[in-house]
C-alpha cells in the first residue's frame, strides 16, 4: 500500500464537471479542460483558491521552493524587499485570470499587498502567477485557516489526517498518520512552519513525509470556511432572483436570459480562462463559497467583461450588458 499523489489541491466530486447550468447539459463540440477556478462550493479537504479581498499567510520558504522546482521566470519579493519574515500576512488587492502558455490551463495573476505594520514590507506589494498546484503544497494560506492550524499546536505523537489525491487524479482520501518529529525543514528558516512536521502514515511503507500544519485535519474539530454573513448573502440572492424574474417580462433588457443561453455554448466556455455566469455566482452564494462581498463583486466584473467581449459585435447586446453592469454595481456595492 503506497501513498498516491499528495496535494492540498485535491479535486472532489463537487467539481463542476460541466461549466453549463445544471438543468441543461448537451454534448456540443469539445470543451477544454475543466478549470479549478470554476468550483461551485468548497471541497471536503482544504486548498487555497484565491478570491479578491482575501487576507492570506504568505510562506516565503514555500514560494522559494516552488520557483526553484517549477522553473518559472518569476522572482520572489525577497529580491526587492529586504528583511522579509518567514511568514508574512498579505491581502489579495487585485486578481486577474489568464491562461498558461503552452497548456492553456487557467491561472490567477495576483497582486498581494503586505498588511502587517510590523513588517519591513508593510505598504509594498508584489505580483505572482498562481496555477493549479497539482504537485506542490500551498504556500499561500487563507488567514483564518492559517491561524487555526497554528493555534492547534500540533506536536510530537499527535495523530492527524492528510488528504492525498488518487494517482489518476480522480478523487482521493484521507490518510491517517502520526507526527514523529517537529523541526525546521531548513536552517535558513528556523521559525517557519513550512513542512515542519515529519509524518509516518499508518500501514504505509513509502517512508516518512514532510507536511505543514494547514494540511492537517483533526477529526474532532469541525472546520468551517469563512463566508459572507447570512443576512448579506440572502439579500444578494433575493436581488438576483428578482432580476431573473423581471428579465422574463421586460424583454430581457439586462441581457440575463441571453447570457444564460450563451454560457452553455462551447465557444463561450473555451474563449475565457474563467467563463463566469450569473448562474455560477448564484450557486456560489447559495453554497457559502464567497468569503467577502469584494469576491462577489469581482466575479460579477469578470462576468460582465467576458460578456461584453463576447457580444462586442452586437450593439443591442452591448447596451444590455451596460445595463447589467450598472445593476451589478448597485447591487453588490453594499
Amino acid at each position: 500500500m503506497t501513498v498516491g499523489l499528495r496535494s492540498t489541491r485535491n479535486r472532489r466530486e463537487n467539481y463542476n464537471t460541466d461549466f453549463r447550468p445544471l438543468n441543461k447539459r448537451r454534448n456540443h463540440q469539445s470543451i477544454r479542460k475543466l478549470s479549478w477556478l470554476m468550483l461551485f462550493e468548497h471541497e471536503d479537504s482544504y486548498r487555497y483558491i484565491p478570491q479578491k479581498g482575501d487576507e492570506v499567510a504568505y510562506l516565503r520558504q514555500g514560494h522559494k521552493e516552488y520557483i526553484e522546482s517549477s522553473g518559472t521566470s518569476e522572482v520572489g519579493p525577497w529580491n526587492f524587499v529586504k528583511g522579509l519574515k518567514a511568514v508574512e500576512f498579505c491581502k489579495v488587492q487585485d486578481l486577474d485570470y489568464s491562461t498558461l502558455p503552452g497548456s492553456g490551463d487557467s491561472c490567477c495573476k495576483l497582486t498581494l499587498g503586505f498588511v502587517d505594520p510590523s513588517s519591513s514590507a508593510f505598504g509594498k506589494s508584489f505580483r505572482i502567477t498562481m496555477p493549479e498546484l497539482d504537485y506542490f503544497p500551498d504556500f499561500l494560506v487563507e488567514r483564518i485557516r492559517y491561524d487555526a492550524s497554528i493555534e492547534r499546536n500540533w506536536t510530537h505523537r499527535d495523530k492527524c489526517q492528510v488528504w492525498w489525491r488518487n494517482a489518476d487524479r480522480d478523487g482521493g482520501s484521507w490518510w491517517g498518520g502520526r507526527i514523529l518529529a517537529v523541526k525546521p525543514k531548513s536552517s535558513e528558516f528556523p521559525d517557519s512552519p513550512w513542512e515542519r512536521y515529519v509524518i509516518q502514515y499508518k500501514d504505509d511503507s513509502s517512508g516518512q513525509h514532510l507536511h505543514s500544519p494547514w494540511e492537517f485535519h483533526d477529526a474532532s474539530i469541525q472546520w468551517e470556511h469563512p463566508c459572507i454573513d447570512n443576512e448579506t448573502r440572502n439579500k444578494l440572492l433575493s436581488s438576483i432572483a428578482k432580476l431573473e424574474k423581471t428579465s422574463i417580462t421586460n424583454e430581457d433588457c439586462h441581457g440575463v436570459c441571453k447570457l444564460s443561453q450563451v454560457a452553455q455554448k462551447s465557444d463561450f466556455l473555451n474563449r475565457f480562462p474563467v467563463p463566469l455566469s450569473l448562474e455560477v455566482i448564484k450557486r456560489r452564494l447559495e453554497n457559502n463559497y464567497y468569503r467577502t462581498v469584494d469576491a462577489v463583486k469581482h466575479d460579477a466584473s469578470v462576468m460582465i467583461s467576458n460578456a461584453t467581449s463576447y457580444f462586442s459585435k452586437s450593439a443591442e447586446m452591448t447596451t444590455r450588458m451596460r445595463r447589467l453592469s450598472e445593476w451589478t454595481m448597485r447591487t453588490f456595492s453594499l
